[in-house]
Formats: C-alpha cells, sequence, structure tokens
C-alpha cells in the first residue's frame, strides 16, 4: 500500500481545499503513515478533514528541505500530535535567501519559528546528515550533493532517459517546468495539488 493525500500545494480543484505556496503530503504505507513537509500555514489541517487524514496517527514527519514553505505548518502540527519525530537535515537551521547574480536578496526565506515554537519542538528533533532508515524499507536521505550544472532542459532530457512509467513534478518543479515535462511526457505527468489522493499501490497512479 502506498497512498499520498496532498494536504498543500500551489493550486487546488477540490471544493473545502485551500491552496498555497507550499507542499505537504500525508503518506499512508503498509509499514508506517508518514507526513512530507507541513506548507507555509496551517491549511493542511482543514484539508486533512477533507482527504480523511488522521494527523495524530502520524508516525512521523519528514521535512524535505529548510525553507518556510515547507516548515511553518511543523508548530501547529506538534499541538495536534504530540509523538511524531521530525527528521531534517543536520545544517537546517540558519537564514536562508533567494540568489541573483549570486547575491542574497530580499527576506529570510528560511524556518521561520519563534525561539518558543522552537523549545517546545526541539526534544522532537532529528538532526540527519547521512541516510537513515525509519523503517526496514523507508529511509530519510540525509544531505545531497548538490549539482547546479544542470540547465532545465537538460534536467528534463535526463528524466526521460529512465523512460519512467509516470512523473509527479511538484510545488519546488515550478510551473514552466511542469508545463514543459507535461509537453513532453503527455499523460505520463501527473499534476496534483491540494485536497487530491494518488494511489501507488500497484506502480500506476489515480487521482481521486
Amino acid at each position: 500500500m502506498l497512498i499520498l493525500k496532498f494536504l498543500s500545494e500551489n493550486r487546488t480543484e477540490k471544493v473545502g481545499c485551500l491552496a498555497e505556496h507550499g507542499l505537504s503530503i500525508y503518506i499512508e504505507t503498509e509499514e508506517m503513515t508518514l507526513i512530507f513537509d507541513l506548507g507555509q500555514s496551517d491549511i493542511f489541517i482543514q484539508n486533512a478533514k477533507v482527504v480523511n487524514a488522521d494527523l495524530r496517527k502520524v508516525e512521523a514527519v519528514i521535512v524535505s528541505h529548510a525553507h518556510f514553505d515547507h516548515t511553518n505548518g511543523i508548530p501547529k502540527f506538534c499541538q495536534i500530535n504530540t509523538q511524531a519525530p521530525i527528521y531534517l537535515q543536520k545544517d537546517a537551521f540558519g537564514r536562508r535567501y533567494q540568489l541573483k547574480d549570486g547575491k542574497p536578496i530580499g527576506e529570510d526565506i528560511g524556518i521561520l519559528w519563534t525561539k518558543g515554537e522552537l523549545e517546545k519542538i526541539n526534544g522532537r528533533l532529528r538532526l540527519v546528515g547521512a541516510p537513515v532508515y525509519i523503517t526496514e524499507n523507508i529511509a530519510v536521505s540525509g544531505t545531497m550533493n548538490q549539482n547546479t550544472d544542470f540547465v532545465r532542459a537538460a534536467i528534463i532530457d535526463e528524466i526521460l532517459k529512465y523512460e519512467l512509467d509516470f512523473i509527479m513534478p511538484l510545488h519546488c518543479t515550478g510551473m514552466e517546468a511542469i508545463w514543459m515535462l507535461k509537453a513532453r511526457l503527455g499523460a505520463r505527468c501527473i499534476i496534483a495539488g491540494a485536497g487530491d489522493t494518488v494511489d501507488l499501490s500497484n506502480r500506476s497512479a489515480q487521482i481521486c
């Protein structure tokens, strides 16, 4: 069993759901129930009710990277779920900025928890730098090397080499790149939004 329930994404077509610039996915497997990221606000709570995702059953939170649009919902989640550990990269804390011509611009886009929120959450944090297996088949990758030499069209060409059954580009991909993938892959490029449920149990993908 592998079922994804989207609690936060850039877009939604589901009545009763909200969208935001952020990502949160409720993941049900035979081994455990996880949440991958928690968006930039508490809208995941409303959307969880719509898709019948019980936040109290979550056994672990995995944070993809330390940006506010993936982590701001964590303090609110911790008020609902009092036991799930939170796995994030060991160097997650610190200021982060957008870059223009190699120079930081704008406001801090990193983890924006208050000191009080961090104190309440701190005991549940699991800072990782290397791969960590949560179960026999579920692992957190740890720190990944960045390759900044790729450009967008070259990445798509590289993806196409794998002849994947389907691909599901999400929030961080950006709409321009998502539509480039859609143009090349057609029906094999699946675009999910907040409130969607995707069943991957049979190595296929259906949105409902």
